[in-house]
């Protein structure tokens, strides 16, 4: 189901609609937060995903948040 919601929010991202992007990469990092060892190369990629729409809403605190949160796993 993550990767479902992954891949919305890519179609909205592509589409300019950033905060509709955003709430579906959330979705899917809570669930893969939910299923996956705290380590795993998905949540680092959500993490990741999320960070880059933050970054496209000029919330660079948050961006850097969830930057920083991949980069740990990675």
């Amino acid at each position: 189901m993550a990767i479902l919601y992954n891949n919305i929010g890519l179609i909205y991202q592509g589409q300019e609609k950033y905060a509709e992007a955003l709430e579906f990469y959330k979705k899917s990092l809570s669930i893969n937060q939910k299923h996956l060892p705290s380590d795993h190369a998905d949540i680092a990629g959500s993490h990741h995903s999320v960070a880059i729409v933050y970054d496209y809403l000029d919330q660079y605190t948050r961006a850097m948040e969830h930057h920083n949160q991949s980069l740990e796993i990675k």
